[in-house]
């Protein structure tokens, strides 16, 4: 699965791994969580046809990345490094799926009031080729 795949090759990354060791979760944070911490929630997903039948082995997924900290700074700094570590990343993810393109379409910031947590929300797409 390409949240795997994305998971793993983050997870290679030591200046993210640096601030968050391995704390990436799909879609929640875990009760009680440990910051800083990324979660991701696929957004949408779709096959590319080719023109006669036949699949052409090329998916597209869009992911929003959260990026979670107790302070501003903290989470402003994990947000660059995802965008670094992903922005125009052409290269095997994991396990042999490769990212043809990333796209980053852009990124906003909120602050969970009942909590005190700071989050960046960032939005990818990832043209990928199928396991």
């Amino acid at each position: 699965m390409i949240e795997e795949n994305l998971t793993e090759y983050l997870l290679t990354k030591s200046d993210i791994t640096d601030l968050i060791v391995a704390r990436i979760y799909p879609n929640i944070l875990p009760q009680d969580p440990t910051f800083p911490s990324i979660t991701y929630n696929r957004v949408s997903g779709r096959r590319v046809l080719k023109l006669n039948p036949g699949r052409s082995g090329l998916a597209v997924a869009r992911f929003h990345i959260n990026c979670w900290a107790e302070t501003y700074s903290a989470v402003k700094a994990l947000a660059e490094e995802v965008r670094i570590a992903l922005q125009g990343y052409q290269g095997v993810l994991s396990d042999g799926v490769s990212a043809q393109a990333v796209h980053f379409y852009g990124d906003w910031d909120q602050y969970e009031s009942e909590t005190h947590e700071y989050r960046v929300i960032m939005d990818f797409e990832i043209w990928h080729t199928e396991s």
